[in-house]
C-alpha cells in the first residue's frame, strides 16, 4: 500500500462497527474497483477510514469519498443542506485539511444538486454562494475555495438500481477485460461488494492478532493501527482474483476430476516400444489423468483453454527437440534417451514460457501434457511401425 497523508486513525471510527447500515456506500466503493479493472489500471480502496472510503489511484493520488443516499421524494441538494447535518460537508472539509489539502474529495449521492452557483461563471453569483457555504461550514473563504477546487459532487444510482446499473456500466467491461465468460455481471458487483463489506468490519484476522502479540508491548498500539489499516484495504487485484475464483466454481466438474481420464488408446504401447518400463508407464497414466483433470476445470473459460492450448504446443516443441536429440545420439531404441531429455526440459523452470500461470507450470502437469500428446499420436518414442497393434 502506498504512503498516505491519512495514515493516522480517524478520531471517530464507528462506521466499521455498524457496517450493515452502509450497503449503498459499499456498492459505490465496489464500482471504483470494477471500473479500474475495466480500464486496466491499478486502484485501491480503504474502507471506513476518515470518510466512507478512500480511493488510491495508480498515480498515487488519494480521494476521500463521502456517500449520501436520500430516499425517494427527498429534494435536491442545496447549499443549505450540503452545509448542514444532512450533507455534512464540514466533515469532508476536515478530512481535506487534515491531509494538508493534498487529496481530492468526492461527494457521491443519488440525488441531484442545486448548488451549481458554487462554480458559476458569474463572479458575483459564485462569490455569494461560496460566502454562504463558508459560513455554514464555519470556514474562511480561502479555506473553502481551496476545498472546492478539489471537490467533485457526483451523481450515483438509487439504492434499488445501483447493482444493475453498475453491472452494465463497470462489471460487464471488467469481466470482458479479464476474459471471464459465464459469470453474471450482477454477480460480479456482489462479489466486489462482499469484499468491501468484509474490509469494513472492525476485526483483526488471526494472523494479524499473532503479529500484534509478537510485537514489543510498547509497539503494540502502532502495530494494531497498521494491521487495522491493512485489513481495511481492497484493491483491483483482490477483486480480479475473486472473480476468477467465482468463474472457476461455475465450471461443471467432469467425472475425470473424481475418477479416471478417458481410457488411453496407445500411450502405453508407444512408451514400451521406445524401451521404457512399467514404472514409467504407470507414472504416465497418473500424470496424463492429472493433466486432463487440470484442463477440465477450465473447459468453459475460453481464454484459459487458449492458454493451455498454447502451453501444450510448447510441450510438443520440447518433445520434438528431445526426439531430435535422441536420434542424433544413435541410441536404439531411442525412446529412453528421448524420454530422459524431455523430462529434463520440462523440469527446467527457466525454459517455461514467460507469463505461464503458476498453477499451469508444475513439471508433473507438463509431463502429463506430454503423455496426453503421446496418446494423441503427436509424440512418439519409437518409429510408428514398431508399435504393436497400431495402424499409424
Amino acid at each position: 500500500m502506498p504512503a498516505l497523508p491519512l495514515t493516522d486513525p480517524p478520531d471517530e471510527d464507528a462506521g466499521a462497527a455498524t457496517a450493515d447500515r452502509y450497503r449503498f456506500q459499499y456498492c459505490c466503493a465496489a464500482a471504483r474497483l470494477l471500473a479500474a479493472i475495466a480500464a486496466g489500471v491499478e486502484c485501491e480502496v480503504i474502507c471506513e477510514w476518515h470518510e466512507d472510503f478512500l480511493v488510491i489511484s495508480s498515480d498515487g493520488n488519494v480521494e476521500a469519498v463521502s456517500v449520501k443516499h436520500r430516499d425517494d421524494g427527498s429534494p435536491a441538494w442545496t447549499i443549505a443542506t450540503l452545509g448542514g447535518q444532512a450533507g455534512n460537508l464540514r466533515r469532508l472539509l476536515d478530512t481535506f485539511q487534515r491531509a494538508n489539502g493534498q487529496i481530492h474529495c468526492c461527494f457521491e449521492t443519488n440525488r441531484a444538486s442545486n448548488a451549481a452557483d458554487l462554480n458559476s461563471a458569474d463572479t458575483p453569483k459564485r462569490g455569494a454562494a461560496r460566502e454562504d457555504l463558508a459560513q455554514r461550514l464555519d470556514a474562511t473563504r480561502e479555506e473553502l475555495d481551496e476545498f472546492l477546487e478539489r471537490l467533485t459532487i457526483s451523481r450515483v444510482p438509487d439504492r434499488a438500481d445501483i447493482i444493475n446499473t453498475y453491472a452494465d456500466r463497470y462489471a460487464a467491461p471488467a469481466l470482458d477485460r479479464l476474459g471471464i465468460s459465464g459469470l453474471e455481471p450482477s454477480r460480479a458487483v456482489r462479489i466486489a461488494y462482499e469484499l468491501i463489506t468484509e474490509a469494513s468490519t472492525e476485526r483483526l484476522s488471526t494472523a494479524a492478532a499473532v503479529t500484534v502479540l509478537a510485537a514489543a508491548p510498547a509497539d503494540r498500539r502502532t502495530v494494531v493501527q497498521a494491521e487495522v489499516l491493512k485489513a481495511r484495504c481492497v484493491n483491483d487485484d483482490d477483486v480480479a482474483a475473486a472473480l476468477q475464483e467465482a468463474a472457476r466454481e461455475l465450471v461443471p466438474r467432469l467425472p475425470t476430476l473424481e475418477g479416471e481420464a478417458p481410457e488411453e488408446t496407445s500411450m502405453s504401447k508407444k512408451l514400451r516400444a521406445g524401451g521404457l518400463g512399467e514404472s514409467v508407464v504407470d507414472t504416465a497414466k497418473r500424470r496424463r489423468t492429472g493433466w486432463f483433470a487440470h484442463r477440465a476445470q477450465y473447459r468453459d473459460i475460453p481464454y484459459r483453454q487458449e492458454e493451455l492450448d498454447s502451453l501444450q504446443e510448447w510441450v510438443q516443441d520440447q518433445a520434438n527437440l528431445a526426439e531430435s536429440f535422441a536420434l542424433d545420439t544413435g541410441a536404439l531404441p531411442y525412446g529412453r534417451a528421448m524420454h530422459s531429455d524431455l523430462l529434463a526440459r520440462l523440469h527446467d523452470a527457466a525454459t517455461v514460457p514467460d507469463g505461464t500461470r503458476p498453477e499451469d507450470r508444475h513439471p508433473t502437469l507438463l509431463t502429463g501434457a506430454a503423455y496426453q500428446l503421446t496418446d494423441d499420436c503427436t509424440v512418439w518414442f519409437s518409429p510408428s511401425e514398431e508399435v504393436p497393434g497400431l495402424d499409424a
